[in-house]
């Protein structure tokens, strides 16, 4: 349907209104000119009374129509009520009171829009002008737009509103950038600046954070960004020039506990009162910060709690109140490994009534003293420049930082703050600021940790919690594993590899540890055996931690000792947590879980496991361990006979763990996960029937009840079944099969994807795929996906060569798009030495899922038709918007399966 100005005839029409009025549910309204229409649209049913799902209205290619609503007064220039699926694309709006509003009026009727390349502008009439207002709920995604210039907020996102703002710009409005009440709340590389209130301000909100800039916010109320209760993931922004602070936390009544939120990886600047404030917040975990030139560093006051690790406090600037850390009212705040130096004021000041312990912390030239109401043991194995306290291992002296006035923290050779720390400080993190490892060293133990925020020779580590070969009772067989790691950088990388036995000792083998060197987006892909240069028949069991000065991804996979069988695989980070989740729980006639826990660090980590039932209580007795450094620890909860519930673990250390579970024959392999911020999951794969059984499982790790809808959509986004209610108690688990949970009936085959909504944070979830048709019989599981990534790595292939069993070995990957707009990718493949051998550039449609093997000659059938025949390398999709995906190694036969989350270069 075309819409020009002065047009009529068939499917052509002059107004907005006009077509709208005869359009048909999933109809696309392209504006052929760049003429100013009539706004005051409301978007909801034709003339005929049908509701206008699926409707898109978008500019023509190279087009810009404006929709007027000046003298609208309170009528919105665009209204959609209660439809799904709506897109609106590449207009200019502009004048009246709101550009568009959403009004989601029954969770029965749930909508959905996203609003794409549109410029939204000049919003002055009526009560409360805004640039969006979503009211009821609803999921909406704004990608790569402006919104700027209205008189009020930007966007009002009402409670119950899944918002993701992805790749746009909230600029110059006379209130807030954008608020948000009981909403998930997802911001990724966008900007939000110069507007005359805070940034954000979200209300009770969860979600992600990142990539994005928050600049010049202007008033007394002018943050970056506002977080009052809730749960929140920041990581990755720039927090700049702002009028009041950088980011404020607070309590939504004045009496509460504030928000729980993971602050890490940000720079902080020149925001004129405060570069972090919180009054208050809870278990805020602030890490690796750059936190400089601002009015103050850190105000922490209220009930806070806080640990704050690996943070650049530097420069703060007023000369009355440019403390860099100071910690009043009732707060409990523990310091460990930070730089803070060369504030206005003193470095750190603590008030009466509140409490800090600080340790292997640098604070040095303050100009009014570094430390104030700090008494001997409130800081320890610092570096403290003026000499206030000397004991409690308190060294002084210049920290001699590389270029501080680059902001190049670093210490230079001779530093006092060398190796001069405390290995045994409490809440030692893993990593230092720049990610690499807090001690250096591959010994069990390490070396000394150096004070202050960076590590010296410290390196990238890649961790990976399990190698197991030769006979393994515990995991009820005989096994080899796989190890493949990505330089996914520009640059040469010369790796370590290092295996450990369980009690923190090194593997017995020729070559371990072992050094190896892997080219610009090369792979290497190697066998435990091979790598370690133990016997290919002898037990080995134990984790490796790789380490490298370039950063790098990995997998691994296990198999059976003949190659004839896929136990699963698990991709690897860096990260380690103290408090994980194994999700699965099994024991019984179908198969038992066996849970493996890593202790990467230079702790001892003393653990405690507790088994929870499907309906949240705790079953046997917790089992505690100590798990010695570089030590391993595996484990069963063997007592009670169960087929659900789940693990949660608490260690006084950061650890990783992972768990196999099924029957000896077809073990699943699935991570270990933290507890998040998101309120919103999603599983970017199931199939049903034909041999083919998803689960799905969900965890509630609050302790609070949570409410879920989950919702099936088929490969090309359109619903399947019927959608899941389901309410979990606290602590309680889901475990429910794709066609249980949906009621999709047993006949053809069904693939594609799972939506899960809660209205609260804290919620983690898996999929686990079984094959079973009579013959044959595989399993594999993968975790959730939550936020997109515009890069995502793939980090092994294996296609089109022959297994030992099943026929030939065969890769596919399976790519979602959750936006409501078409996203166009790259997807390239690289042989082992980097080199590449497939690119070709696609369309994924909205909200659409394609799941392809890697290439066939059949054109559709995979992503390339030419021959592929590879038994290493690795896959990268780049797109402009970001995907979800995963990967699947498999024999023809299905005999063998492995699926894997796709990894973030980030």
């Amino acid at each position: 349907m075309l819409v020009s100005q002065g047009s009529s005839g068939t499917d052509r029409f002059g107004a907005l209104a006009a077509a709208l009025a005869a359009a048909r549910p999933g109809n696309i309204i392209e504006i052929s000119d760049s003429g100013t229409y009539a706004a005051g649209l409301t978007i909801s049913t034709n003339s005929e009374g049908l509701p206008l799902n699926g409707i898109t209205i978008r500019a023509a290619a190279g087009q810009t129509p404006t929709l007027d609503g000046t003298g609208l007064g309170d009528q919105a220039d665009i209204m959609i009520v209660g439809l799904q699926n709506v897109l609106l694309q590449g207009l200019k709006i502009t004048g009246g009171s709101t550009g568009v509003q959403l009004l989601q009026s029954s969770l029965d009727f749930p909508l959905s829009a996203t609003i794409d390349h549109c410029n939204i502008s000049g919003m002055s009439e009526g009560v409360d002008p805004t640039g969006l207002e979503i009211d009821g709920g609803g999921t909406v995604g704004v990608t790569q737009w402006t919104i700027s210039n209205c008189s009020g907020t930007g966007i009002l996102a009402d409670e119950g509103a899944y918002l993701t703002l992805l790749s746009s710009t909230v600029q110059n409005n006379g209130d807030g950038g954008v608020d948000a009440l009981f909403s998930n709340i997802d911001v990724l590389n966008s900007t939000v600046t110069n507007n005359t209130s805070a940034g954000l301000v979200l209300y009770g909100c969860s979600g992600t954070i990142d990539g994005s800039v928050f600049s010049a916010n202007l008033g007394s109320f002018g943050d970056g960004i506002e977080v009052a209760d809730g749960n929140f993931t920041i990581t990755n922004n720039t927090f700049d020039s702002n009028d009041r602070a950088g980011i404020g936390f607070f309590s939504m009544t004045g009496t509460g506990a504030g928000p729980v939120a993971y602050f890490a990886r940000n720079i902080v600047r020149l925001n004129k009162i405060y570069g972090v404030l919180s009054n208050p917040g809870r278990d805020l975990r602030i890490d690796a910060n750059l936190i400089k030139d601002n009015g103050r560093g850190i105000r922490l006051t209220g009930s806070t709690s806080a640990l704050l690790t690996n943070n650049m406090i530097v420069r703060s600037t007023n000369g009355s109140s440019g403390d860099g850390v100071e910690v009043a009212g009732s707060t409990v705040a523990r310091l460990v490994n930070n730089t803070i130096y060369q504030n206005a004021l003193q470095g750190i000041v603590l008030s009466s009534g509140a409490s800090v312990s600080v340790f292997n912390t640098i604070v040095s030239s303050n100009r009014s003293g570094d430390i104030q109401g700090l008494g001997a043991g409130d800081i320890q194995f610092s570096l403290v420049g003026d000499r206030t306290l000397s004991s409690g291992h308190n060294i002084t002296g210049n920290p001699k930082f590389v270029a501080p006035d680059a902001d190049v923290f670093d210490l230079s050779p001779g530093s006092p703050a060398l190796d001069a720390g405390s290995n045994g400080a409490a809440n030692l993190p893993f990593l230092d600021f720049n990610r690499r490892l807090r001690v250096a060293g591959t010994a069990a133990a390490g070396a000394s940790v150096d004070i202050g925020a960076t590590e010296l020779n410290s390196s990238y580590p890649l961790v990976f919690p399990l190698v197991a070969n030769g006979s393994q009772p515990a995991l009820g067989d005989s096994l080899t594993t796989g190890i493949a790691t990505v330089n996914y950088g520009n640059n040469p990388a010369a790796v370590s590899f290092t295996a450990y036995t369980g009690s923190g000792g090194l593997l017995s083998g020729s070559t371990n540890p072992a050094a190896r060197s892997i080219n610009p987006g090369a792979q290497l892909p190697i066998l435990g055996f091979q790598l370690f240069g133990y016997d290919f028949a002898s037990s080995s069991l134990g984790g490796v931690l790789a380490s490298s000065l370039q950063r790098l991804a990995g997998f691994f996979v296990i198999c059976d000792s003949d190659f004839t069988r896929f136990v699963d695989g698990v991709t690897v980070s860096d990260q380690a947590d103290t408090d994980l989740i194994l999700m699965r729980h099994e024991f019984d006639a179908s198969g038992r879980a066996t849970y493996v826990l890593f202790n990467p660090g230079v702790n001892v980590a003393n653990v405690t496991a507790t088994l929870y039932s499907s309906s949240g209580s705790a079953m046997d007795v917790p089992k505690s361990a100590t798990v010695a450094p570089k030590g391993q620890v595996l484990f069963g909860f063997n007592a009670v006979t169960s087929s659900s519930g789940y693990v949660r673990v608490r260690s006084d250390r950061p650890i990783t763990g992972l768990e196999l579970y099924g029957p000896a024959d077809k073990l699943s392999a699935l991570v270990a996960v933290s507890p998040g911020s998101e309120a919103r999951l999603f599983f970017p794969h199931f199939a049903a029937n034909q041999g083919f059984t998803t689960l799905i499982g969900m965890v509630n790790s609050n302790s609070t009840v949570t409410n879920l809808v989950l919702t099936a959509y088929g490969d090309d986004g359109l619903p399947q079944g019927t959608r899941a209610y389901v309410t979990l108690q606290p602590n309680a688990q889901l475990l429910q099969s794709v066609n249980d949970l949906f009621d999709i009936g047993q006949g053809s085959l069904v693939t594609g994807y799972v939506i899960a909504e809660s209205d609260q944070s804290g919620i983690q979830g898996f999929a686990s795929y079984h094959f079973d048709d009579g013959t044959h019989q595989s399993a594999a599981a993968v975790p959730f996906d939550s936020v997109v990534r515009q890069r995502l790595l793939f980090s092994h292939v294996v296609h089109q060569v022959p297994a030992s069993g099943g026929g030939t070995y065969q890769t596919g990957v399976a790519l979602l798009n959750p936006f409501g707009v078409p996203v166009e990718y790259t997807i390239r493949v690289y042989d082992s030495p980097g080199n590449v051998v497939a690119e070709r550039k696609d369309i994924l449609g909205p909200r659409q899922k394609v799941a392809k093997i890697l290439s066939h000659p059949v054109a559709g059938a995979g992503f390339f038709t030419q021959s592929l025949p590879l038994s290493s390398g690795h896959i990268e999709v780049l797109t402009d918007y970001g995907l979800m995906g995963l990967e699947v190694f498999f024999t023809e036969d299905l005999s063998q399966l492995v699926i894997v989350r796709a990894q973030s270069a980030n």
